[in-house]
């Protein structure tokens, strides 16, 4: 996860994070900075999906 406002981690170092794990995935959150605080419903919704599957 990665807030696209991050100052951080670019864009680019996050894509190339997905390439080092077989399940790696990279999701981005339009107005948010460096991390993403895991309070709004479509942030939980990620991790959720992550650890019990869709």
């Amino acid at each position: 996860m990665r807030g696209a406002d991050s100052d951080l981690l670019s864009a680019q170092t996050a894509r190339e994070m997905t390439q080092r794990g077989p399940k790696a995935r990279l999701h981005e959150f339009a107005g948010v900075g460096h991390a993403p605080t895991l309070m709004q419903p479509d942030q939980v919704a990620v991790v959720r999906e992550f650890l019990l599957g869709p």
